[in-house]
């Protein structure tokens, strides 16, 4: 059992593996990192983590995403804003 949880495991990586690599020939996936942010700026982003991983990686490593704050949210959240926008000006 453990050879086939094993060989399964591998199989599911080599799946996801596979769809990233075709999900990069996307035409959508040749924009800019910058133009990427600009959109996701007018759109509700954080659903759009879930999009693809590249889409993920970028909001993740954008603080200027991260600065506007609603402190409507759990304090978790706000926490987690806070640390991800790093010196970036926030909007509260």
């Amino acid at each position: 059992q453990d050879w086939i949880k094993q060989r399964l495991s591998e199989i599911v990586q080599y799946d996801r593996s596979l769809r990233v690599l075709h999900n990069s020939f996307a035409p959508v996936s040749r924009l800019p990192n910058e133009l990427l942010v600009t959109i996701f700026r007018y759109v509700s982003w954080f659903k759009l983590m879930r999009v693809c991983h590249h889409w993920r990686d970028t909001i993740l490593s954008t603080p200027a995403l991260w600065a506007e704050i609603d402190v409507c949210k759990s304090m978790d959240f706000i926490s987690m804003c806070l640390e991800r926008s790093q010196d970036a000006a926030l909007d509260i």
